[in-house]
């Protein structure tokens, strides 16, 4: 059905469902689905139709998904924000937390192959696509390799053009996508082992003259869970400390810093003992933190076991902040045993502690 066929008796249809699509073969971004989401963006463009004003009574944008992914093209979320400016209204993000039992079921029963960490990967691409958008339309400046940022880092950038877009995350488990371009609404529904783009999706209109319609019942359904929902994931925000023993002190006073930011802190002391083994233990620890700081001195450097915690850290696309503590030349790090070249150590001083807790405590504060 193109825009300019909408006739006055669908729109006021009591059920409000305008169209339906189903397109049950998934490939990598489905045409079907890209035009379906193209004509109820094309919708809020109308005013009158057949000389009948439109009732327009809802003037937001909102979106509820899982991991914002793979459902709209870049070009679609710069016209909804183009949309949203023009209204002066910032576009209402809900996501699913990444880290909670949702979505981790979620992403083992729809993405195969399977692979660990899959959620977080999805929600960083999912923020990378929003974030990309926000820069052209708001001609806002932001760093080229997103890819290579941490999710908590991405959520910090977004969170800081809060005048266009508004981010929460949700743990609960809601009933499907829900995609309001102001009054219409396209909506699909979660199942099993299946992607939400393989099932049915239905376009639905506000009627202005009926309360409690379909379009209404989402409507609260999404106000419900975005009051449920919180603008940050910081309690599963998890900090890995790694370091020798000869720089205890040291890690005291940064660990005395950090706790005052309610933070969950996971510590690995290294001795200087070059045969200690690495165990699976360790890499599972390294798998559940966000972010690890390394604080060592040049012996350790030495030391396997914690060469292969940084480069398990490195490969799983951690932040990792590489500090030595006592003099080494640069030169020389390249020659280190079983480290990996492009993690460049730097020696630490008060002024670059001072801004990395800074940092840490920028990335995660609510």
């Amino acid at each position: 059905m193109s825009v300019n066929s909408v006739n006055w008796s669908s729109y006021h249809a009591k059920s409000g469902i305008l169209d339906v699509h189903f397109e049950p073969v998934v490939r990598d971004f489905p045409e079907g689905l890209e035009s379906f989401i193209n004509r109820a963006l094309e919708l809020t463009d109308l005013t009158k139709h057949e000389n009948v004003e439109f009732g327009r009574s809802v003037k937001e944008f909102r979106i509820l998904d899982s991991f914002f992914s793979d459902t709209f093209s870049k070009e679609q979320i710069r016209n909804m924000l183009k949309k949203s400016k023009r209204l002066s209204s910032p576009v209402k993000f809900l996501l699913a937390n990444p880290y909670s039992e949702f979505s981790k079921s979620r992403s083992n029963n729809i993405f195969l192959p399977r692979i660990q960490e899959k959620a977080e990967v999805e929600s960083r691409n999912g923020l990378e696509l929003i974030l990309r958008a926000m820069s052209s339309v708001f001609n806002i400046t932001i760093p080229k390799q997103l890819s290579l940022y941490n999710l908590f880092e991405l959520i910090s950038l977004v969170n800081l053009k809060k005048e266009f877009v508004e981010l929460r995350f949700y743990d609960v488990v809601p009933g499907g996508p829900m995609f309001f371009f102001q009054d219409i609404l396209v909506t699909g529904r979660y199942d099993f082992g299946v992607s939400s783009i393989a099932m049915p999706w239905y376009m639905i209109i506000n009627d202005v003259y009926r309360e409690n319609d379909v379009f209404d019942m989402h409507w609260k359904a999404f106000d419900t869970l975005w009051d449920l929902a919180k603008p940050s994931i910081v309690e599963n925000y998890r900090l890995r400390l790694c370091y020798t023993q000869d720089q205890q002190d040291a890690v005291t006073r940064v660990k005395d810093r950090l706790n005052a930011f309610n933070l969950n802190i996971d510590d690995a002391m290294y001795p200087d003992d070059v045969g200690q083994a690495w165990d699976d233990a360790k890499r599972e620890r390294i798998k559940d933190c966000q972010e690890v700081l390394f604080m060592c001195s040049a012996q350790a450097l030495a030391n396997p076991s914690f060469c292969a915690e940084l480069s398990a850290a490195w490969s799983m696309a951690k932040i990792i902040h590489p500090i030595l503590c006592g003099g080494l030349e640069p030169a020389r790090l390249n020659a280190l045993p079983m480290l990996n070249p492009d993690i460049c150590f730097i020696e630490t001083n008060q002024k670059h502690m001072e801004n990395l807790v800074s940092g840490i405590h920028e990335r995660t504060r609510c």
